[in-house]
Formats: C-alpha cells, sequence, structure tokens
C-alpha cells in the first residue's frame, strides 16, 4: 500500500491474480481439444465442357488444433481516498 497526502489518506493498493498456476508446467492440461467447424471440401466452380462441378479437397480438414487460454494473469490498481 503506498500513502500520499497529509490531510486525507489517499492511498494506491496494486493487485496481482494468476489463474490456473499448474496449467504453467504443461500447456495441454486447460486446451480445448475440438475440431470446431471444419469444411471438408469447398466447390472450385463449374466446368460447363462437362457439366460437372469441380471441388477444392481441404486437406488439413479433421486436424484439431488446440485452443483456450492455459492461464491468465490479471493487474489491478485501486485508488482509495
Amino acid at each position: 500500500m503506498i500513502c500520499f497526502g497529509s490531510s486525507r489518506k489517499q492511498y494506491l493498493e496494486p493487485s496481482c491474480d494468476i489463474f490456473n498456476v499448474a496449467n504453467m508446467f504443461n500447456k495441454e492440461w486447460a486446451t480445448s481439444k475440438l475440431p470446431g467447424k471444419q469444411n471438408i471440401y469447398s466447390l472450385g466452380g463449374f466446368d460447363r465442357a462437362t457439366s460437372t462441378y469441380r471441388y477444392n479437397v481441404n486437406v488439413n480438414s479433421g486436424v484439431v488444433v488446440p485452443g483456450g487460454n492455459p492461464w491468465q494473469i490479471q493487474l489491478g490498481l485501486r485508488y482509495g481516498f
């Protein structure tokens, strides 16, 4: 606590909160492993000569990318008077 001023009591109070500290040791503990929305293919166009559609296949479909925040830090400062 840092105090300043003579007639009134005013102060600044810093704070620091760390959430999920144990996840700092292993980054995979708090991540979500859901594939989410993935397109297997996309429309590439229409071939008039053969009257068929062309498709582009997504080669990364089905690959799970970990997401989420394994740990967080929150800093704060409170002013009191």
